[in-house]
Protein backbone atom coordinates (compact mmCIF):
# COMPACT_ATOMS: atom_id res chain seq x y z
CA UNK A 1 0.00 0.00 0.00
CA UNK A 2 1.51 3.48 -0.94
CA UNK A 3 1.31 6.45 1.34
CA UNK A 4 -0.22 9.76 0.07
CA UNK A 5 0.76 13.57 1.01
CA UNK A 6 -1.03 16.33 0.21
CA UNK A 7 0.36 19.77 0.92
CA UNK A 8 -1.25 23.32 0.51
CA UNK A 9 -1.12 26.64 2.31
CA UNK A 10 -4.42 26.61 1.63
CA UNK A 11 -6.79 25.04 4.29
CA UNK A 12 -9.79 25.22 1.99
CA UNK A 13 -8.02 23.14 -0.65
CA UNK A 14 -6.62 21.03 1.90
CA UNK A 15 -10.87 20.76 3.08
CA UNK A 16 -12.23 19.86 -0.71
CA UNK A 17 -9.05 17.32 -1.14
CA UNK A 18 -10.15 15.70 2.39
CA UNK A 19 -13.36 15.43 1.38
CA UNK A 20 -12.73 14.12 -2.27
CA UNK A 21 -10.18 11.48 -0.67
CA UNK A 22 -13.11 10.49 1.92
CA UNK A 23 -15.54 10.13 -0.91
CA UNK A 24 -13.08 7.51 -2.97
CA UNK A 25 -12.33 6.09 0.60
CA UNK A 26 -8.84 6.47 0.56
CA UNK A 27 -7.52 6.10 3.38
CA UNK A 28 -3.94 6.19 2.77
CA UNK A 29 -3.32 9.91 2.40
CA UNK A 30 -2.18 12.55 4.85
CA UNK A 31 -2.73 16.26 4.55
CA UNK A 32 -0.85 18.79 5.75
CA UNK A 33 -1.25 22.73 5.56
CA UNK A 34 2.47 24.33 4.90
CA UNK A 35 4.77 26.09 2.42
CA UNK A 36 6.08 23.32 0.23
CA UNK A 37 9.13 25.05 1.01
CA UNK A 38 8.80 24.55 4.77
CA UNK A 39 9.49 20.83 4.86
CA UNK A 40 12.94 20.52 4.66
CA UNK A 41 13.45 17.14 6.56
CA UNK A 42 11.38 15.29 3.43
CA UNK A 43 13.92 16.57 0.95
CA UNK A 44 14.34 13.79 -1.62
CA UNK A 45 11.70 11.56 -0.68
CA UNK A 46 8.94 11.78 -2.85
CA UNK A 47 8.89 9.48 -5.90
CA UNK A 48 5.84 11.03 -7.45
CA UNK A 49 4.52 14.47 -7.44
CA UNK A 50 1.13 15.53 -9.11
CA UNK A 51 0.22 19.34 -9.30
CA UNK A 52 -3.02 19.96 -10.67
CA UNK A 53 -4.14 23.93 -10.95
CA UNK A 54 -1.10 24.79 -9.09
CA UNK A 55 1.33 26.89 -11.63
CA UNK A 56 -0.88 29.59 -12.31
CA UNK A 57 -1.48 30.42 -8.56
CA UNK A 58 1.93 30.68 -7.73
CA UNK A 59 3.95 33.92 -7.67
CA UNK A 60 7.19 32.03 -9.43
CA UNK A 61 7.01 28.80 -11.60
CA UNK A 62 10.39 28.62 -11.68
CA UNK A 63 11.19 28.85 -7.91
CA UNK A 64 8.03 25.91 -6.95
CA UNK A 65 9.73 23.81 -9.78
CA UNK A 66 13.19 24.17 -8.00
CA UNK A 67 11.30 23.57 -4.52
CA UNK A 68 9.40 20.51 -6.21
CA UNK A 69 12.95 19.32 -7.74
CA UNK A 70 14.16 19.46 -4.40
CA UNK A 71 11.84 17.14 -3.14
CA UNK A 72 11.46 14.77 -5.34
CA UNK A 73 13.94 11.47 -5.25
CA UNK A 74 16.49 11.15 -8.08
CA UNK A 75 14.65 10.18 -11.08
CA UNK A 76 11.64 10.57 -9.35
CA UNK A 77 8.33 11.41 -11.63
CA UNK A 78 6.32 14.62 -11.72
CA UNK A 79 2.92 15.19 -13.14
CA UNK A 80 1.33 18.33 -13.68
CA UNK A 81 -2.08 18.84 -15.10
CA UNK A 82 -3.45 22.52 -15.73
CA UNK A 83 -5.77 24.31 -18.61
CA UNK A 84 -3.56 24.87 -21.61
CA UNK A 85 -4.65 28.20 -22.99
CA UNK A 86 -4.39 27.09 -26.52
CA UNK A 87 -6.44 24.49 -26.08
CA UNK A 88 -9.91 26.31 -24.62
CA UNK A 89 -12.76 26.00 -26.77
CA UNK A 90 -14.95 29.22 -26.68
CA UNK A 91 -17.31 27.88 -24.05
CA UNK A 92 -14.44 27.52 -21.43
CA UNK A 93 -13.12 30.63 -22.31
CA UNK A 94 -16.56 32.07 -21.98
CA UNK A 95 -17.11 30.60 -18.64
CA UNK A 96 -13.48 31.55 -17.46
CA UNK A 97 -14.13 35.39 -18.43
CA UNK A 98 -17.59 35.50 -16.72
CA UNK A 99 -15.96 33.36 -13.42
CA UNK A 100 -12.58 35.79 -13.03
CA UNK A 101 -15.03 38.61 -13.74
CA UNK A 102 -17.34 37.61 -10.74
CA UNK A 103 -14.00 37.41 -8.53
CA UNK A 104 -12.79 40.85 -9.51
CA UNK A 105 -16.26 41.81 -8.68
CA UNK A 106 -16.67 40.44 -5.26
CA UNK A 107 -12.79 41.30 -4.34
CA UNK A 108 -14.28 44.83 -4.25
CA UNK A 109 -16.36 44.07 -1.14
CA UNK A 110 -13.65 41.28 0.12
CA UNK A 111 -10.77 41.65 0.77
CA UNK A 112 -10.05 38.05 1.00
CA UNK A 113 -10.74 38.03 -3.14
CA UNK A 114 -8.16 40.70 -3.73
CA UNK A 115 -5.70 38.37 -5.43
CA UNK A 116 -8.74 38.19 -8.29
CA UNK A 117 -7.74 42.15 -9.03
CA UNK A 118 -5.16 41.10 -11.98
CA UNK A 119 -6.89 38.21 -13.44
CA UNK A 120 -7.40 37.59 -16.91
CA UNK A 121 -7.67 34.16 -18.96
CA UNK A 122 -3.15 34.34 -19.28
CA UNK A 123 -2.85 33.94 -16.06
CA UNK A 124 -5.10 31.30 -15.10
CA UNK A 125 -4.02 28.91 -17.65
CA UNK A 126 -0.28 28.34 -18.96
CA UNK A 127 1.31 28.18 -22.28
CA UNK A 128 2.53 24.94 -22.71
CA UNK A 129 6.20 25.72 -24.22
CA UNK A 130 6.87 28.36 -21.86
CA UNK A 131 6.26 26.08 -18.80
CA UNK A 132 8.49 23.17 -20.48
CA UNK A 133 11.14 25.36 -20.67
CA UNK A 134 10.64 26.76 -17.15
CA UNK A 135 10.54 22.78 -16.10
CA UNK A 136 13.66 21.82 -17.87
CA UNK A 137 15.74 24.86 -16.38
CA UNK A 138 14.61 23.78 -13.11
CA UNK A 139 16.31 19.91 -13.79
CA UNK A 140 13.11 18.10 -15.37
CA UNK A 141 13.06 16.24 -18.52
CA UNK A 142 10.11 15.79 -20.24
CA UNK A 143 8.69 12.52 -21.08
CA UNK A 144 5.39 12.98 -22.49
CA UNK A 145 2.46 15.59 -23.23
CA UNK A 146 -1.03 14.82 -23.48
CA UNK A 147 -4.41 16.67 -23.45
CA UNK A 148 -8.09 16.31 -21.62
CA UNK A 149 -10.79 18.11 -21.71
CA UNK A 150 -8.52 21.10 -22.48
CA UNK A 151 -6.35 20.44 -19.76
CA UNK A 152 -2.64 19.62 -20.81
CA UNK A 153 -1.14 16.60 -18.82
CA UNK A 154 2.85 16.80 -18.79
CA UNK A 155 4.75 14.05 -17.43
CA UNK A 156 8.47 14.62 -16.21
CA UNK A 157 11.64 13.07 -14.49
CA UNK A 158 13.56 14.29 -12.24
CA UNK A 159 17.32 14.73 -13.92
CA UNK A 160 19.48 11.84 -12.05
CA UNK A 161 22.48 12.99 -9.88
CA UNK A 162 25.61 13.71 -11.91
CA UNK A 163 28.14 12.43 -9.56
CA UNK A 164 31.08 13.80 -12.26
CA UNK A 165 30.42 17.40 -11.00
Amino acid sequence: VYKRQGMDISQGMLDVAIKQARKFELSNVDFERCRPNENHEQLESYDMVVAAGLFPNVASAGDMLETISRHLSPEGSFYVIEFDRKTLTSGKRLFFNVMISGYKFVSTFAKKFRFAESWNIESSTIEASTFTDQAQSAGFILVDTGTEESHIIFHFKKKAHNNSE
